[in-house]
């Protein structure tokens, strides 16, 4: 058998784990929910990117002091002015009541979602450019030194997780083979 331990745990957790590591997907689990709870957030905003703020003048006595009847009545009717709205922003109005429309600003949105990448990437130890197959970004940029570090780093992870592990095994494996 042979056993890899995964990510090392502080002395006391490792034996509360009778002295297996950390899962490697534990280890990014939290980063890779932040970013797909901000992706989804993101999307979410740009969904909502124009608010619309329709003013009737007897709006809330309409839904306050009348009927079921009168309520489905009026909620009836915006939907169908909802639908009446034209692709062009077109609504049509009764002379008392008034429309406003609220844009909003994402200025700084895909600066901070670029972080969450960075973290996704810090966590998993895999180089932005590889993991999310994206440029490299800056100035006389070309990834390839991230590369290298990234192929040394795992390098270095087979010499001294694998390797050990093989030549014990490679052993057993020859001497049952004759």
């Amino acid at each position: 058998v042979l056993r890899f331990i995964g990510r090392e745990l502080p002395a006391m957790e490792a034996e509360k784990e009778d002295s297996w590591g950390a899962s490697e997907m534990e280890h990014i689990f939290d980063e890779l929910q932040k970013r797909s709870a901000t992706s989804a957030n993101i999307a979410e905003l740009v969904f909502r990117a124009n608010t619309t703020t329709l003013k009737i003048s007897d709006f809330g006595e309409a839904l306050g002091k009348g009927t079921d009847a009168k309520r489905r009545k009026v909620l009836e009717a915006m939907e169908e002015e909802n639908r009446l709205r034209t692709s062009y922003g077109l609504q049509i109005l009764s002379a008392g009541d008034s429309m406003e429309t609220h844009a909003y600003s994402f200025g700084g949105l895909s600066e901070i979602y670029d972080q969450f990448m960075m973290d996704m990437a810090g966590a998993s130890e895999i180089p932005a450019t590889k993991l999310f197959g994206r440029s490299p970004q800056g100035m006389n940029a070309t990834g390839e030194s991230d590369l290298r570090n990234y192929y040394e780093y795992i390098a270095q992870l087979q010499e001294r997780h694998l390797r050990p592990a093989l030549e014990r095994l490679i052993p057993v494996m020859a001497a049952t083979s004759r």
